[in-house]
């Protein structure tokens, strides 16, 4: 029986990177049906519940050491943990857990991680070293595998895979509702609350019936109550506490999606549901050009000035629609070959 342990950032209500623990965990045990997981987690607790599987506090130093001593393979989830562009701190606690998997002997490898921003050359200078150092290396994005290309990471080892979450699916998908569109807001510098609220009249007095996904609890949500405190129109809101697959179905059941947050396009594909992004980070400028869907705007320009881009997306949706259907074949065959490879590393 192969051992697991996986890292992430699991256990802080975060249904983006919940989605990918869930999606990772039914991938590895599809190609190992009896292997055995650890998560380190935020909440050991919950993950554990959520997911059937063994958790220990990511925090605490000896928790860690003694299910590092206990597995067979050290394995970085997806997401995107490798970056310093929130500050270094992150950045650092993730490549201490690589360092100490190495002191402990067990070897590693990145499953479907999303590389960057890289800003600062220190930063750069020890991720590389670091992801040298793994046995197997995949990256959602053809941009995270360049940069880990450019910042001197062996190229024999790289695999450019996709996201996790793209092969999770519903088994309650739902008929669309006609003109039903989500929004998938986040806080950021440069959103303009009010202005992202006339967007969203506009939108609505078009025929359009806003819902708006809040995808990281609490701060998503307050968010989208103000958008909609200062709305003419009354938008839904998503309910709390929904599971990965639960959120996938509400997808499913819009007929476009409009998202800042990378997993409400990546569950939007998953549920075929064509989606447009609003674009604060380069893992959004690249989720939308592989998936050959389109980038609305940048998050400084979400006002009155892309509602054209919107329209126009809006119109043509059922093009990106079959888009997203095709590819669905071809996203759960890599991401099942990524698992297989991982697994297969284990002596």
């Amino acid at each position: 029986m192969k051992r697991l342990l996986i890292t992430g950032y699991y256990g802080f209500n975060n249904l983006g990177d919940e989605a990918v623990l869930q999606a990772i965990i039914g991938l590895l045990r599809q190609a190992e049906p009896d292997c055995q997981i650890c998560v380190l987690s935020n909440n050991p607790e919950q993950t554990t519940a959520a997911y059937q599987v063994k958790a220990v506090n990511r925090w605490k130093l000896g928790q860690f050491w003694r299910a590092l001593k206990e597995t067979d393979l050290f394995i970085l989830g997806g997401g995107s943990l490798l970056q310093d562009v929130t500050g270094s701190r992150s950045l650092s606690f993730y490549l201490l857990q690589l360092k100490m998997a190495r002191i402990a002997g067990k070897p590693t490898v990145v499953f479907a991680q999303g590389l960057g921003p890289l800003l600062q050359e220190k930063s750069r200078r020890k991720t590389a070293k670091a992801l040298n150092e793994c046995l197997y290396l995949s990256f959602r994005d053809a941009q995270s595998a360049e940069l880990a290309r450019k910042i001197g990471v062996n190229s024999d080892k790289i695999e450019v895979v996709c996201d996790p979450v793209l092969t999770l699916n519903s088994k309650d998908n739902k008929v669309k509702q006609k003109h039903l569109l989500a929004v998938a807001l986040r806080p950021w510098s440069g959103l303009q609350v009010q202005a992202v609220a006339a967007v969203l009249d506009e939108l609505a007095a078009g025929g359009q019936i806003i819902k708006l996904l809040p995808f990281h609890e609490p701060q998503d949500r307050q968010l989208a109550e103000q958008v909609a405190s200062l709305m003419r129109s009354r938008p839904q809101i998503m309910a709390e506490n929904l599971t990965a697959a639960e959120v996938i179905a509400e997808i499913s059941a819009c007929e476009a999606l409009i998202g800042m947050r990378l997993h409400s396009l990546i569950m939007a594909a998953a549920a075929g549901t064509p989606f447009g992004g609003i674009s604060y980070d380069p893992k959004i400028d690249s989720f939308c050009r592989q998936t050959n869907c389109p980038l609305l705007c940048q998050v400084s320009g979400f006002n009155r000035d892309c509602i054209e881009s919107i329209w126009h997306f809006l119109r043509n949706k059922e093009k990106y629609q079959s888009q997203l259907i095709e590819n669905r074949i071809a996203w759960q065959t890599l991401s099942a070959e990524t698992a297989q490879k991982i697994i297969n590393s284990v002596k």
